[in-house]
């Protein structure tokens, strides 16, 4: 199935190794399938926004979802299009979520993970946009669930 990009520009295709990538305009190109189902973006300020809208445009994701503790913030970013849909329940926003995009202030990254943990599934790619990982890795490694 061939995904045509958002952009409208016509398009080039490009062959990687594992994937065919459509080249819009020089420097750029979108995924002609999206490597990720469902990506969760925590935290949709400037950092977690621009996270979400480069998968947007670049065809990364089936589907963009945001976790944040304003409703505003949810409504913004699903009126500007960047995500389609969002939740103030941060183990909601995670859900079905194979990329997982935690894009918060690095003290309130504890209280966020142990909040998403929850509903994440077992296979998710959790990351951050954190500055460090020490206090990451620390609260996401804790089991809240025997495997």
């Amino acid at each position: 199935m061939r995904r045509e990009p958002a952009c409208g520009i016509p398009c080039q295709i490009r062959f990687a190794p594992r994937e065919v990538l459509l080249q819009c305009e020089p420097g750029a190109f979108v995924m002609s399938e999206p490597l990720f189902n469902r990506i969760a973006v925590i935290g949709l300020g400037l950092i977690g926004g621009s996270f979400a809208a480069a998968a947007r445009k670049h065809g990364l994701a089936g589907s963009i979802v945001a976790g944040s503790r304003s409703a505003r913030t949810l409504e913004q970013g699903i009126a500007l299009g960047v995500v389609d849909e969002g939740s103030q329940d941060l183990a909601e926003a995670v859900k079905g979520a194979d990329l997982v995009f935690v894009s918060t202030p690095v003290s309130a990254m504890g209280k966020v993970l142990s909040a998403l943990k929850p509903g994440l599934s077992r296979t998710a790619i959790i990351t951050d946009g954190g500055s460090v990982k020490g206090l990451s890795l620390i609260h996401i490694s804790e089991p809240t669930r025997p495997y």
